[in-house]
């Protein structure tokens, strides 16, 4: 990985969530494999298995590593993916006029769970001149070792996982509250093959499931933190939402500024300060007022902001300022005083943004 220069200012983001309202894989379960209930329980799976079970080798955000095998026995090609791509993208409201700003002072480094295909292609839309990382996925290659009947098996075992009970997670205890037969099931399909016998006993698809699913690396949860740490940022920015930032907002949170852009539980617990908003122009500010004025720089902004005093505001840029004030953005230092009252309205804003795509982890 090539490292930009020390004197270069870089920013930290996520993708999905902070600029881009879709959930691809959640796009991907609803329109080629007809059930989005069945990427809801796989992701309601990563939570509790990240999360609760906190099993070894498994990174938050590897429910794409669990949802490639059924988008390749459903003969899916990368070029179908890139056309999804296109056609399901909606951005953040200001998302790319905000960045255009950005990318006049600052690059960005955009870490990603989604796939590259998804990433690259929207990316392009909005013009990002920086560094993209996504999770590979060669889903031509590994559609070639499915057959006919391993989609036929692949649609009732969809079905089958879709019908199941929510896995429910209680994230201040963290513990499984409901599902523990979906979650029974699930360990069965991918991660029950370990012996001999299991494998002689199991359908050929369930071995491919397996087999498919242990090629793709997802860039989540540590991953992300790895490749900030490659770039050796001495203050850094992150931005993120879910449980796939996780572990990169927490360090962080440490070192820099760590930002919720209107994040779930997850991000909230791991980040200093909350935009909630209906404008990327909420996260253009802080990373100039931060970048440029430190942290110093962020709690003026914050003030100001919240007080609607946007004549205050000449160390932001003008177009930013304006559209500001046109939004309704707040933001907030999170603490154990503020945290479920600035939860309640960061999760409103993003099912507001994101409708059913806001629900997922």
């Amino acid at each position: 990985m090539e490292v930009m220069g020390k004197t270069e200012k870089l920013f930290f983001t996520d993708w999905e969530g902070p600029w881009i309202t879709t959930d691809f894989a959640y796009e991907i379960s609803k329109r080629i494999l007809n059930n989005k209930a069945f990427f809801e329980r796989l992701s309601q799976y990563d939570d509790y298995l990240y999360f609760v079970e906190r099993k070894a080798g498994y990174n938050a955000g590897d429910t794409l590593r669990l949802l490639a095998p059924f988008i390749a026995a459903y003969g899916v090609s990368s070029s179908q993916l890139e056309q999804l791509a296109e056609e399901t993208a909606f951005f953040v409201p200001d998302a790319e006029e905000a960045m255009r700003i950005l990318q006049k002072k600052f690059r960005p480094v955009v870490i990603s769970t989604s796939y590259v295909q998804y990433l690259e292609a929207t990316a392009r839309k909005i013009g990002i001149n920086g560094h993209l990382h996504g999770t590979e996925f060669d889903v031509d290659e590994l559609s070639s070792l499915f057959n006919e009947k391993d989609r036929a098996e692949a649609e009732k075992l969809i079905k089958k996982i879709a019908e199941m009970p929510e896995i429910k997670v209680d994230v201040e205890k963290r513990e499984l509250v409901s599902g523990y037969e979906a979650v029974s099931f699930l360990n069965r399909i991918f991660w029950s093959l370990e012996s001999q016998e299991s494998r002689e006993n199991a359908s050929e698809f369930r071995q491919k499931v397996q087999e498919v699913s242990e090629k793709i690396m997802v860039i989540g949860g540590k991953r992300k933190l790895e490749v900030v740490k490659k770039y050796g940022p001495s203050e850094p920015l992150a931005i993120g939402d879910s449980i796939s930032d996780y572990e990169m907002l927490g360090w962080v949170k440490e070192k820099g500024l760590a930002i919720s852009f209107n994040g779930n539980e997850y991000s909230l617990m791991q980040s200093n300060l909350a935009i909630v908003s209906d404008s990327a122009f909420s996260e253009a500010a802080v990373v100039e007022a931060f970048l440029l004025h430190g942290l110093d720089g962020v709690k003026k902004l914050a003030n100001l902001v919240n007080s609607k005093k946007w004549n205050e505001l000449e160390f932001v840029d003008g177009k930013i300022v304006g559209g500001l004030e046109k939004s309704r953005t707040r933001l907030y230092w999170i603490n154990g005083e503020n945290f479920r009252k600035i939860l309640k309205e960061s999760m409103e804003m993003r099912k507001a943004l994101r409708g059913d795509a806001g629900k997922l982890g």
